[in-house]
Parts: structure tokens; sequence; C-alpha cells
């Protein structure tokens, strides 16, 4: 199908901004009329940054903004739609003069461009006082605007891969310095030694927005040199760190990652970080560390580390063979090599050699060490960003690695497993319109979303660049730079595609067709040189939904009936609002048509022919008037059909977003979002299971007993037991069997089963802001063939760290779905004290409230105030009534 063009939707406040268009799922690209209103948009933001904002990056015409989750998006966009920008933005200004030698190898290209000769193109750049009008790309990269526009010259119809350090640059409209080696576009004309980067300097940046520059031309040979600022062995004064590992071999571009520096773009730093963050966070996890705890991601393996001192390691994202070899020729003798797996924690004692063999299956694997790595901190993270040169330098033989201490009661985690591409298959990476689509015709989008691309060995951590049929641009002429973001795909004038990953430019001035939606980058990093993918649309999250109102609700329609349609309808009274119910025949005379402001006949006795029919429901909608709808719990409450249906309607709908209820409805990609998100997690089968062999391979994996679960059930049906291997193929046909009968799907999953666990439940509540509480917790262990009998609240018996756990994943789990509304978020736990996620209910619960009697939060009222755009101000845990039953 074609792809149209989202834009905010919201009014335009003033003519400076001209549009908003999404730069997917987490970022909005806001268009201005002149450079001085993005400044004052710039400026603004800089100085009052709103809930969730983390970089605003400046260009010609745009600022681009990125926010923490779907819904900090939603705010910023219309918070900036309705900002004055004619204040002008403040800036001081500095005259810096930068000698060049003009001998750049683009130097006649450019004069054949422009009709000059090469002298007086060189008299042309000197001539000039330029502006800094904004930074990007790299750290200390200005784009300076001249004072005429005689050298005005397209980029290269193909970037180059690597231009060098001090290079003096054109591009279009700009001309700027690379303050370091890294991939570009701009036409050279010549050089400079100015480091125009140095941490070492109170601003590092030798030229900032607003300054002027003066370029001076010399004869002097010029030599750039490249300056690195950490290493791995050292740690900053005070820390707690030890020398644990020595680097034998390095490997392939072993670097050290951490989740990387975020809010640094307006300086031209990319985020970093780990490019398969999932991955380095299962590694964290699983030796005792904190989810942002430096580790060291392997390109393809080949590494060997030596411990210097006992060590508790796990590797996760690509299968990769290990082995341990024991210390010293004697105890060679007395102690076997060892060969444990990935995605379990293991020791590393003092003396022992650890080989990280070839990948097998994925290209990316991540080595967590208990404790973390030390070192210093560049801007406030350790990891290597190989664009801009921040951070240590990749490993290399003889690199001591420090090691902090582990934090007190901090305990090593159960093996989980690496969700990887199947080797076989093109690996799906879902995409949203990108913010220049309209830049290439409908048969042009189609051919991106059809065929599959192919992964070429040029790619790195900057981005993956793809090869296949190229892309033609349906439009002539130069975009100007403007800001990206990580998931980007551009596509320069040859055509071929490139997805920008953890370590790319902040700004880029080639269409940015689609953007892989944030959920999906993980997978990404995954794809080795010549893995197919392939990018189906998916609808885009707009920055102001249409089930996200600006309006304020006056009437709400409640799609239910009994104890649940009575409660929404006080809780309507008390918000002075008026309610709709609705009725099947047999209810004419039933509390809840009593309890709301007018009631409506759906003619029917059965429950598909009223409370389930959607038509009959929307009709009431329109004939009572009213602007909202609440499904409460059961029917049609978590129906992601129903729920687009309200929102195409043009209602509020009271509940989570359709694809949050999709999403989260199936338990497989439930999992997968628990996995993005850091949660706790049993081990468990990388999506459905297509047989009884795969559930046995599973079984011998990580060993019984193991249980089968059907992947859209509850209520314990679909779920099979298996403790003896000789079971599983009649218990894998059982459950498929139930499943069908009782959910009309047949895909079941796998995973480790625990052995008389307690339930815990973590009752949650998330507005539009991308703010999410926890309410407090339950205790539904007390069960009768898998059905709750007795709720307890707060849940008894958690430690602090299980109930502090409880509540970060919850929350996590949340915004990594784009949750919004009152929902449940369910775990298991052990007798060992292992937590493990469950599933996540997509609507309030029949038990909310024991919960609100404990909390003295008013959950229907709070779901429906988020919903409509209000913020969450509690922080959640426990009220002061204390236990209730």
């Amino acid at each position: 199908m074609p792809i149209t063009q989202q834009h905010a939707g919201q009014p335009v406040a003033h003519a400076q901004l001209t549009g908003i268009r999404p730069a997917g799922d987490r970022a909005i690209l806001v268009e201005l009329s002149s450079l001085d209103s993005v400044l004052s948009l710039q400026a603004q933001l800089t100085a009052h940054p709103q809930p969730g904002q983390i970089d605003v990056i400046a260009a010609a015409a745009t600022v681009l903004i990125t926010a923490d989750s779907p819904q900090a998006v939603q705010a910023l966009a219309r918070y900036v739609s309705g900002l004055d920008l004619q204040a002008p933005a403040e800036a001081d200004s500095t005259l810096v003069t930068i000698d060049v030698v003009y001998d750049g190898e683009d130097l006649d290209r450019v004069a054949a461009l422009t009709g000059l000769d090469r002298g007086a193109v060189v008299a042309a750049h000197t001539g000039q006082l330029w502006t800094a009008a904004f930074a990007g790309f790299a750290p200390g990269f200005a784009y300076l605007t001249g004072e005429n526009p005689s050298l005005e010259v397209p980029r290269r119809h193909s970037p180059r891969t690597a231009v060098p350090a001090g290079a003096v640059a054109l591009g279009g409209a700009y001309s700027a310095v690379y303050p370091r080696q890294s991939p570009g576009g701009w036409q050279l004309i010549g050089r400079t030694e100015a480091a125009m980067w140095d941490l070492d300097r109170e601003n590092p940046a030798l030229v900032r927005p607003g300054d002027t520059v003066r370029f001076s031309a010399v004869r002097a040979r010029a030599i750039t040199v490249r300056q690195r600022q950490t290493t791995t062995s050292q740690s900053p004064a005070g820390e707690p760190a030890r020398a644990g590992l020595a680097v034998r071999k390095p490997g392939l571009q072993a670097t050290v990652q951490d989740l990387g520096r975020p809010g640094y773009a307006s300086l031209g730093v990319s985020s970093a970080g780990a490019v398969d963050r999932g991955a380095l966070r299962r590694a964290n996890r699983l030796v005792g560390n904190a989810e942002d705890a430096a580790g060291l991601e392997l390109l393809f393996g080949g590494l060997e580390l030596e411990a210097l001192s006992d060590q508790v390691l796990a590797v996760t994202g690509a299968a990769v063979p290990l082995h341990i070899e024991p210390a010293g020729e004697a105890a060679q003798q007395t102690t076997a090599a060892r060969q444990p797996g990935c995605d379990a924690p293991f020791a590393l004692l003092a003396g022992e050699k650890l080989t990280v063999g070839r990948a097998t299956s994925g290209l990316r694997a991540y080595l967590g060490i208990r404790g973390g790595l030390a070192g210093p901190e560049a801007l406030g993270s350790r990891s290597t960003d190989t664009m801009s040169g921040i951070g240590p330098e990749p490993l290399q033989a003889g690199t001591i690695l420090a090691v902090q201490a582990p934090k007190p009661g901090s305990v090593v985690g159960h093996p989980e497993v690496s969700p990887l591409p199947e080797p076989s298959q093109a690996t799906v990476l879902r995409v949203v319109p990108g913010p220049r689509q309209d830049w290439f015709s409908p048969d042009t989008l189609q051919n991106f979303l059809a065929q599959e691309w192919t992964v070429t060995p040029q790619s790195n951590r900057i981005g993956l660049r793809l090869n296949g049929q190229g892309l033609t641009r349906s439009r002539d002429g130069e975009l100007a730079s403007e800001g990206t973001v990580r998931g980007a795909v551009q596509v320069p004038p040859e055509g071929q595609p490139v997805l920008f990953l953890s370590d790319h430019p902040v700004t880029g001035g080639y269409p940015v067709i689609a953007v892989v939606v944030s959920a999906d980058l993980d997978k990404a990093a995954q794809l080795p040189p010549a893995a197919p993918c392939g990018s189906p649309l998916r609808n885009p999250r707009q920055p102001c939904p249409k089930h996200l109102r600006k309006a304020p609700m006056r009437k709400v329609l409640i799609a239910n009936r009994g104890e649940i349609a009575v409660r929404i309808a006080r809780a309507c009274d008390d918000a002075g609002l008026d309610s709709v119910a609705v009725y099947a025949d047999p209810d004419a005379d039933a509390l809840h048509v009593r309890a709301a402001t007018e009631a409506y006949s759906l003619s029917g006795a059965r429950p598909q022919e009223t409370y389930l029919d959607i038509e009959k429901i929307l009709a009431v909608a329109a004939k009572s008037g009213a602007d909202a709808v609440h499904p409460g719990y059961g029917f049609l409450s978590e129906n992601a059909g129903f729920a687009q249906a309200v929102i195409d309607a043009g209602l509020t709908w009271i509940g989570p977003s359709p694809e949050a209820i999709r999403l989260l409805g199936d338990k497989v990609s439930a999992r997968e979002v628990a996995v993005r998100a850091g949660a706790p997690l049993a081990p468990g089968s990388d999506g459905p299971v297509a047989s009884a062999e795969e559930v046995r391979a599973f079984a011998e994996q990580v060993g019984l007993p193991v249980a089968i679960k059907a992947a859209f059930g509850g209520g314990g049906r679909g779920l099979k037991v298996v403790r003896s291997l000789a079971d599983i193929e009649e218990s894998f046909d059982s459950a498929v069997r139930e499943s069908l009968a009782a959910f009309g799907r047949s895909e079941c999953y796998v995973e480790k089963f625990l052995d008389r666990p307690r339930h815990v439940e973590a009752q949650v509540i998330a507005d539009t802001h991308g703010n999410v509480v926890v309410v407090g917790t339950r205790d539904c262990s007390l069960q009768r063939r898998h059905q709750k009998l007795v709720e307890e609240a707060p849940a008894p018996f958690l430690t602090p760290e299980q109930r502090a756990a409880i509540h970060a994943s919850a929350k996590a789990i949340c915004r990594e779905a784009g949750y919004v509304g009152a929902g449940t978020v369910e775990y298991l736990l052990d007798g060992s004290g292992f937590l493990s996620f469950l599933e996540v209910n997509t609507r309030l619960q029949v038990e909310h409230p024991i919960t609100e009697e404990t909390s003295g939060v008013d959950l229907v009222a709070a779901q429906a105030g988020h919903c409509g755009g209000g913020e969450a101000s509690r922080t959640g845990g426990p009220g002061t009534p204390g236990p209730r039953l």
C-alpha cells in the first residue's frame, strides 16, 4: 500500500512553524520558516527541557527532537506547536581564524561546478566571513554559512567511507571542517591542522554556534594528529577497581560499551553505546550488574582473555563457542578445560584463559563482567564511539581491563536465551515512514518495502550499508542537512540505503525514506554481511494520535455491564462527566443502566449480538454524542480491532493503543518486549515452536520441567507442564489442540517451568508523557486450576530488592511497548528468589479495587485522566491503609 506522510495532529500556532513530521517512533522533525526560528526553538527547549526530552538538534530549517518514549514525543509535539518562536535566540560570538592548505582532491571539481578556476575558489573561500549556524554530524563539526552563494555546490553522488581528519569541505550552501576521519559526501577543497574538537578544553568545540570564522590560505604542509581521550586500564580517583582481565588476543574490533551517552547530539556527539542493547542488558543482568554497566562488544568473536583475579562472566548476543584453559601446567594436569555456554554466568578463575570463538549465528557478542569495567568516563559514558573517537581505544593485545567491585547484595541471574536472526530467512525489520519519504514516488516506496536487501561488508557500528535494486528520488536538488536518528534509513543519490546504528552522524543531508522502529534495532545489530533483511511498513505512531485527543472528554460510553460498568459510571460522576450505558435486553433493569447518565439498548440477548457487536456500540456512541469509550474488563477490553475502530471514529479510547494491545497480547512478542526492556525472564523459546522436536531440544538445553504455553492464551488453558522427555509429544499435541479450541490460534511456545512459584502482579498506570507509575503489587498465588481465588495487597514476602526489580522492569516493559492507561504486569517468583516476567494484562483488572484500597489511588479516574492527556505524578508503591485481602 502507498505510504502517506503523517504530520502532527496539532494546529500550527505561529507562522514560523510550518510542519511537524515523525522521525521514527521516538522523535519528531520540526520544520521552520527561518534560521532565526530554528535557533529560537533550540534555545527555548534547551532552557526549559520537557519531560522525556533527550536531544535537540538544530539545522538550517528544522529542529530534530528525540525523546525516551513515544508518549513523550507526543507531548513534545503539542508543546512545540504552542511556542512563540519570534523571540530571538541570544548567543555569544567569537572570531576564529583557521589556516588551510588548499589542495583538496575535489578542488578542480568545485571549480568546474562554480565556473571559477582553482585560485578563484580559494579567494572566494578566504574572502568572506563565515558564521557557525549550528553544530552536528560529528563532534566539533560546525555548519558554516557564508556571505555570498558563489561556492554553493552539490554533495558527491556517492559518499566517501572515510574523509580524513582536518579536511575542509563544501556541501550545499555550507562549509565545514571534518574534526576526525569519518564518512562524508562533501566536496573536499583543503586541509587544516586546527583541533576542531578537544575534550581537554573547557568547551571541546573550537567553533560553536554563533561564532564567526575566517579561513586563511597557507602553503605549509598540514598534518592532522588523531587524539584519543581514554584507556581502559585507568579509573577515576576514588573508584574501587582492580586489575581484572588481560587481553591476549583482541579479535576483530572489540570495544568497551555501555548504554551510551544520549543528550549530547547538539555538540555533534551521537549516543553510541552497545549496538544490541538488549544483549548488553542481559549480560549485565546475568552477572548481577546494573543494566548500564560497561562490558565488551565483540565483532565475530576471536577474543582471548586471561583472568588476573577471580571473575564472573557471561556472554550474550551472537552464538559463539567458549573455551576455558586452566591456569599453568600443574593446574592443567588436575583441572580439565571447560566449555561454558552462552547466556549463563560462569566463573573464570585467576590464571585461566577464556577464548571466544567465531560466531556461528549473529554478529555481535557481549561480555558482561561482574562489577562492570572501570575506567574514566567521557561525557558520562565509558563507551567507544567509532564515529567521534570519544572513549577508549578498541582493545589491543596487552590491554589490562580494570574491573569494579560488585555492589553489595547483587546476585547473578538465571540463564536466558538470546534472540538471534534465522540465517536461512530474511530478517524482518519493521519501519515507519521517514520524514523525507515524500522525496520518493509511491512505486519507489513500494520497491523499498517489497524487496529483500543484503547487508554489505562495508557495514559497521555507524550503519548497515544495504545492497539491492537502487532507489530513485522523485525530486531534484539538495536536501539541507538536518538531524537524524538511530534507525534512520538514508538514501544517497546512488540509491543504496544506509541504516544508521549507534555511532551514526547526528545530522545528514540525504533523505530518510523510513525509520526502523526502536524495538527492532537490536535485530539489525546482529545481521552479518550478506544477511538478507526486509522492511514491512508498520503503522507509524503519530506525534499526536487520534486516541489522545487534545479536547477534554465530556461524555463517556461504557462498553460493558455489571460491576465494572457501575464503577466507571460512578467515576465519571465524580469527575463531572456524563456517562452512557449500553445494555442487552435481559439487562434492561440492571444497576449499571440506572447508574449512568443515559442508557441505550443494544437490541439482543446474546453477548455476540450486543456487548461484542462493535458496530452497534459505535452507533450508540454517535447517537448519544459520546466523545470517549471505556471498555472496562472482559468483552472487548483487549480487542485491538475495537480500539482501532473507536479511534477511527474520532473518539478517545480509554486504554492502551491498538498496537500495544497486539504487542503485549501475544505472549511471544510480549516476551520479546521484556527482553528488550531488560526484564528478568525465565529461559524460553525464541518465538513459537513448530514441533515436539523443538520442545525436546529446548528441554535438553535448559533442563526439565518445561511448560508449553498457548501464545495467545491465559487462565491456564493451553498450558502443559512436561516433567519427562517421554511426555513431550503428547503434551505438545494437547496444548496445540486446547489453544486452537479456546483461542482460535494454535501457536505455542515453551519456557522453563518454575515449580510452586508465587504469582505477583504489579498494577501500573501510564500517561501520554512517558511516565509509568507502579501503584502497588498484589499476590494471587492462591489459585485453583490456574484461576485466582484470593488477592493480597501489597504482595507479602517480597524483599526490597525483589520489589525494586518488579517496579523497575514493569516500568521498562510499559515504556518499551508505548503503553498508556491502566494495566497489570505479572511475574512468577520461585523459592530460590528467581523472578521471571509472565505476561501483561492490557486493561483494568477485576482485582483493581484491592490496589485502590491499599494505595488510595482511584485507578478508574486515573486511567481516564491519563488517556485524556493528564500527567501521572505518583511515584508508586503501596499507600498507607495497609494490607487487604
